[in-house]
């Protein structure tokens, strides 16, 4: 309150911006010049609590541009803030109201400020995780940047909702008169559709400049309505008047209710109703015995909930008893001689007359006839159960507490074992106790969530607040989140449940805690650990071992653990004195917490210098938590959860592995990376994937694998697992955690967490049951189940994506590798963008840069980005074109040709776009499920995309337009195109079955190995799709190679460096050999191959389009009859013995000439030669790879070089630093080469290549 204070100049008149329903919003400079403002909650408000909370849990968690930005709150005693961002500019209604300012909003800044509205709210509604309906859209709601780009503020009134299609109703209509809709107003209906009711008034208003409140026109004092329908319709204008005779109505009759006075009292067989109808009070029996009781259930509902009772302990079995309620405000239950059995607490004797009532919400209040003064209200003395708005509080300045305390039993309300409350802590926690024992913990409340309640998802989470000021007082309640009736309560068995009628039963959405399970408090004893499994299970902290050994292997937990070394603190130390924190993932914080106003580092250092403390914690939401005394009721969860930091010894480090936060620190992630962020423990992972097994691995990209996996409470994710031979590293493993945990629609795809432990390296997703838009597509067997209305709505899906990263969030991404492997499909077939390893963030409007490295997927690169390196978001612009072109045609860009000319995709479609709009490119599978006009329009929009100049492209606000209007297209330019020559490999099918095509700079065809051609005369003449046949018939017997010796024995023949062929079968087999056995007991599989990364492949058919390269490539072993070995072992002996003489021949030469040139020589060279093949194998070099390599030791090339002078250098490349070497006696001066950095460290790790200028090379 105080930097507020200061900030506003102690909400200075000078600094007010304006006033509103929630109350007046002032300007404020904070200390470092951020401009801020500043929103306080008015004592006289109609809006409170519910409306602040909602504001809050609402705006922080959506994020787009048109879309005001809070960035912070204030809670501190009756005082309720909230701090935005300060708009230069305020609210729209300053400009269209305002005679000389509205000159400033011409029309093409109106319509800007129009469509901007329309993408906040098609956010709102559509595209946010969190669906949200407004409710309260108006002008005035309308804030301007300095650019005068409009953004939708006020989410007080606006309410979450989920599916496509909403309509609720609420108990109190709130909102604006005039922008209401009349469903809503009259009925209190509302949906999604009251927010465009509100729009058009709101649009209305733009364009004539007239506000709907204010207006009036000619004698008959026409509306803005009436004014702008130039029919003039009688009935609009009779609808309209009945409109406010029926909010006036509807007003009146919302004060008008049943009461109890001293002359009326409530006799058992009556009851009193709520205005709203939903409560109900009266004499209630349980079980039907005589024992009456006073209570509060929903009306209407069987069987019966009682939700309050009033004389919990002192039934009645009087027929004639009443409550009543005396002069002074009391109530009293009076038995028929008029004894008092039960009275609400206190008197008042400045009362002069009251009544009780029962409250829309289900309180019961006694309320002072002349002033109106509550004066006794059931909410203060709960009973069992908790309704939206009747709050746990702890008020340390009175003493005051409300407390849930549960049944004896199901029949019996008498006040039973267990209480629940809220503690004096700071942050606070609910507690519930068993007698004076704590038997469950929710851990501290952490702004909208409790942190040891991982499920407390943004659904949940948005019905609970939870003010608290700096001195430990603070209230919990829950707020009903639509119109449902719902509550909470405490069982007789302790446990704490919440409830929701879906219309026809009670369902329970939150149970607390669970039998058996890590929820009961201190299961695990002092610095025990407890496993959120089923069933649980007990562990000590790294460090600690189990206090009683055989008690703890029994089961028995409850004394904990004790530390391994004790600790050798001396303050602020170092060395190996030192003490060290060990940091764990996934925690609920342990109890006996202590707050502290730090920031993370501070955090960090101020529990180092502390000997006292044991253990920190720094939670976004809450700030610095240290723990000075034994850490208890700590869980660990499979997911969510905190990171909670442990003293250890310094000598406890050497026998700990590396833990998943821990690496992060290490890796440059910073505390606001992953603060959204779970870090997940290797072993969960590994027991979700089944230990990465075969069976659950959906694909393979540049990063590596993806598994599917199952976490122990039943979520399905998917898992990509970084593979140690992947070109992608560190920098897009950062790069997608840092981006898409910050980036928030629903057609990208969501991230849960990672994990980083020692080389691991992983990215836990939301599973896509549907997997990849490819697996659909290019599959003949599945592309029949996407039509083109389902394609059509792919492709608006991810171009809605694609909008949102380039201009309507926060931050402004280029993905860089968008295509139709990286488009996930949910269960709904919505789509989702994924994998952003290689996305790039940028500011402002537009962005251009270079890069050194290109990366990305050949076809989908725009040729700017792949001949210069140069990308911007016309990149993305042109891969969406490819992509879109591809979902309309049913080909994929890397592998289309057509006719002799090997025409590639885009040349095929600009042909067709040429002579036919392009009308027929449609997938032929789907073609009867088409609108032609409006798949010639896609492919006009895909060709407007991939033109080769990127300032010809559309950017992606114009890309949406085409898609969703009807609006005249620009015609494209012709886009470059990629030919092949008719004789490359490239060409699928080359040298058809069997063949075998040389990748050479003359590419030409042969046969494999064991196969001749199957035209002579074709093949003479180059013409080699006919392809090869056997020489000779295999003779198959099963595991005939194992078992049987001689001729009818099959052996496999192994080609290397090849592009494997086509209609391949992925095998689950868990290693090279047993691939081999599988095929070889296979007398249908042809081939296999064993692919690091991939597994083991097989095929059962002709091998086509196979390419052999002069290196890389992948092994083949090709089944061959035994008989094909004779001949060609016989081949290899005559030529072996050949070579192998005159190989002698050569060395007996080379070694006189070697002799005879170091007997020329002063002085041998200062270098040795070091055993190549040994350092080879060390470098994955075969022997003959480095036979003719001179290596030289490192202190010769450091001394030649002046170890690595600057002054040498000579330049730099991919591969390195270029440095001259001198002096190498008498060999010729030498340019070294090296991967290492310029070496002011010392002795790099490893030298990679020596480059030599003279003899040496």
């Amino acid at each position: 309150m105080n930097t507020i204070l200061t900030a506003t100049n102690n909400f200075s008149p000078s600094n007010k911006l304006g006033q509103g329903g929630f109350g007046s919003v002032y300007k404020g400079k904070l200390q470092d010049g951020k401009e801020i403002a500043v929103k306080r909650l008015s004592s006289s408000s109609g809006q409170g609590k519910e409306e602040f909370m909602n504001e809050i849990v609402l705006i922080s968690k959506l994020q787009h541009r048109n879309l005001v930005r809070v960035l912070g709150c204030c809670i501190e005693g009756e005082e309720k803030l909230l701090i935005y961002e300060f708009m230069v500019n305020k609210s729209l209604n300053t400009f269209i109201f305002d005679s000389r300012k509205r000159l400033e909003i011409d029309w093409p800044k109106r319509f800007d400020i129009i469509q901007g509205i329309a993408r906040g709210l098609l956010y709102l509604h559509r595209d946010s995780r969190l669906r949200v309906i407004h409710r309260d859209l108006k002008v005035s709601n309308i804030l301007l940047d300095e650019k005068m780009n409009p953004k939708i503020s006020d989410f007080g009134l606006a309410r979450l909702y989920q599916g496509t299609e909403y309509q609720d109703n609420t108990l109190r209509v709130v909102g604006t008169l005039g922008y209401m809709s009349p469903e809503y107003a009259w009925t209190g209906m509302f949906s999604e559709k009251s927010d465009i009711y509100s729009f058009g008034v709101m649009l209305l208003e733009i364009i004539s400049g007239e506000r709907i409140s204010r207006f009036s026109y000619g004698e008959e004092g026409k509306t803005l309505f009436a004014y702008e329908i130039v029919l003039g319709d009688a009935r609009t204008h009779m609808g309209i008047t009945w409109f406010a005779f029926f909010l006036l109505f509807t007003m009146i009759l919302s004060f008008s209710h049943g009461e109890i006075t001293t002359e009326s009292p409530l006799s058992i067989g009556k009851t009193l109703s709520s205005s709203n109808g939903v409560y109900e009070l009266g004499f209630f029996s349980l079980n039907n015995s005589q024992n009456q009781y006073v209570g509060i259930w929903f009306k209407g509902i069987t069987p019966r909930v009682v939700v309050w009772v009033a004389n919990r302990e002192n039934p009645v079995t009087d027929s004639k008893a009443n409550l009543s309620i005396s002069s002074n405000g009391t109530l009293l239950l009076l038995d028929r001689n008029h004894g008092v059995v039960w009275s609400s607490e206190g008197t008042f004797p400045s009362s002069k007359g009251s009544c009780a009532e029962l409250s829309d919400r289900g309180n019961l209040i006694a309320i002072d006839n002349v002033s109106g003064r509550i004066l006794w209200e059931s909410f203060a003395h709960l009973s069992d159960t908790m309704l939206p708005f009747s709050p746990l509080t702890c008020n340390l300045t009175t003493g005051e507490k409300r407390v849930l305390t549960s049944w004896k039993s199901y029949t019996d309300p008498s006040p039973g074992d267990f209480v629940t409350q809220i503690t004096p802590q700071v942050p606070s926690q609910v507690l519930t106790t068993r007698g004076s024992k704590p038997y469950y913990r929710s851990g501290p409340w952490a702004k909208i969530r409790f942190t040891g309640i991982p499920l407390m998802n943004e659904t949940l989470a948005s019905e609970f607040s939870y003010p608290q000021d700096a001195n430990g007082s603070g209230s919990f309640s829950f707020v009903g989140r639509d119109s449902k009736l719902s509550r909470l309560v405490l069982t007789p068995e302790g446990h704490l449940k919440r409830f929701q009628h879906s219309g026809t039963k009670w369902e329970v959405t939150y149970e607390g805690p669970l039998a058996n399970s890590c929820d009961v408090y201190g299961l695990c004893g002092p610095f025990g650990l407890c496993v959120r499994s089923v069933p649980p299970k007990c562990k000590c902290f790294k460090g600690f071992v189990p206090k009683y050994k055989e008690e703890w292997e029994r089961g028995n937990w409850t004394d904990g653990c004790v530390r391994r070394t004790e600790l050798l603190c001396y303050g602020n130390s170092t060395g190996k004195s030192q003490n060290v924190f060990h940091p764990v993932a996934n925690i609920k914080p342990p109890d006996f917490y202590k707050f502290a106003d730090l920031d993370a580092e501070e955090c960090y250092q101020s529990c180092l210098r502390n000997c006292s403390c044991l253990a920190f914690a720094f939670i976004r939401e809450i700030g610095c938590l240290m723990w000075n005394h034994e850490l208890m009721d700590t869980v660990q969860f499979s997911s969510g959860g905190e990171l909670l930091s442990i003293r250890l010894a310094r000598s406890e480090l050497e026998i700990i592995s590396n833990d998943a936060s821990q690496d992060a620190w290490s890796n440059d992630l910073t505390p606001q990376d992953f603060s959204s962020l779970c870090f997940f423990e290797m072993k969960i992972i590994q027991t979700a994937t089944n230990n990465f097994s075969l069976s659950n691995k959906l694909g393979h990209g540049g990063f590596g694998s993806v598994y599917k996996g199952k976490l122990q409470d039943g979520k399905e994710i998917a898992v990509k697992r970084l593979s140690s031979s992947s070109r992608q590293g560190k920098e897009e493993f950062m790069n997608e955690i840092v981006l898409i945990s910050k980036l928030q629609h629903r057609n990208l795809v969501r991230i849960f967490g990672c994990c980083i432990e020692g080389e691991e390296r992983l990215l836990i997703y939301e599973f896509m049951v549907n997997k990849s838009l490819d697996t659909f597509l290019f599959d003949s067997s599945k592309k029949h189940k996407i039509d083109w209305q389902k394609r059509f709505d792919i492709i608006q899906g991810i171009a809605r994506g694609l909008l949102y990263l380039h201009h309507d969030s926060r931050l402004r991404v280029i993905h860089r590798d968008l295509k139709v492997s990286n488009i996930l499909l949910d269960e709904n077939m919505n789509p989702k963008i994924s994998d952003f390893g290689l996305a790039r963030m940028f500011e402002g409007a537009q962005y251009e840069e270079n890069t050194r490295r290109v990366v990305g997927t050949l076809g989908y690169m725009s040729p700017e980005y792949a001949w210069t390196g140069i990308f911007s978001e016309k990149s993305d612009i042109y891969a969406f074109g490819v992509l879109l072109l591809e979902i309309i045609s049913g080909e994929k860009i890397s592998r289309f040709n057509y006719a002799k000319e090997g025409k590639d995709l885009l040349e095929y479609v600009w042909e067709s776009w040429c002579e036919n709009g392009g009308i027929f490119l449609l997938d032929k599978d789907v073609d009867d499920s088409s609108h032609p006009l409006e798949v010639a329009r896609c492919v006009q929009i895909g060709l407007l995309c991939v033109q080769h100049q990127p300032v010809d492209r559309p950017n992606t606000l114009e890309l949406m337009s085409m898609l969703t209007t009807k609006s005249d297209l620009p015609s494209p330019e012709k886009p470059i195109f990629v030919v092949p020559p008719v004789s490359s490999c490239d060409l699928y099918g080359a040298c058809g079955p069997f063949g075998l095509c040389l990748r050479t700079s003359t590419p030409k065809c042969v046969c494999m190995k064991g196969f001749v051609p199957k035209s002579d005369e074709e093949w003479r003449q180059r013409n080699w799709t006919s392809g090869c046949v056997r020489h000779t018939k295999l003779s198959c017997q099963a595991n005939s190679s194992a078992k049987t010796q001689g001729k009818e024995a099959d052996i496999f023949y192994h080609m290397r460096h090849v592009k494997t062929p086509d209609m391949y079968q992925f095998a689950s087999f868990l290693n090279a050999e047993q691939c081999h056995q599988g095929c070889l007991g296979n007398c249908s599989c042809t081939a296999f191959a064993y692919i690091s990364g991939i597994g083991c492949l097989v095929w059962n058919r002709e091998l086509v389009d196979t390419v052999q390269f002069s290196s890389d490539g992948e092994s083949l072993s090709l089944r061959l009859a035994s008989s094909e070995l004779v001949g060609s072992s016989r081949t290899l002996i005559i030529a072996g013995a050949t070579a192998s003489l005159s190989l002698l021949t050569i060395l007996v030469f080379s070694a006189y000439t070697f002799w005879r040139y170091r007997a020329k020589q002063n002085v041998a060279p200062n270098f040795m030669f070091i055993n190549t093949s040994q350092d080879a194998r060390k470098n994955d070099l075969e022997p003959q790879d480095v036979s003719g390599i001179n290596f030289f030791e490192m202190h010769t090339i450091r001394t030649a070089t002046n170890n690595f002078s600057f002054s040498n250098k000579l330049g730099q490349g991919g591969f390195g630093p270029v440095h001259k070497a001198e002096h190498l006696r008498k060999i010729n001066n030498l340019e070294v080469s090296s991967v290492s950095e310029p070496p002011i460290r010392p002795q790099p790790r490893k030298t990679v290549g020596i480059l030599g200028a003279g003899e040496a090379s």
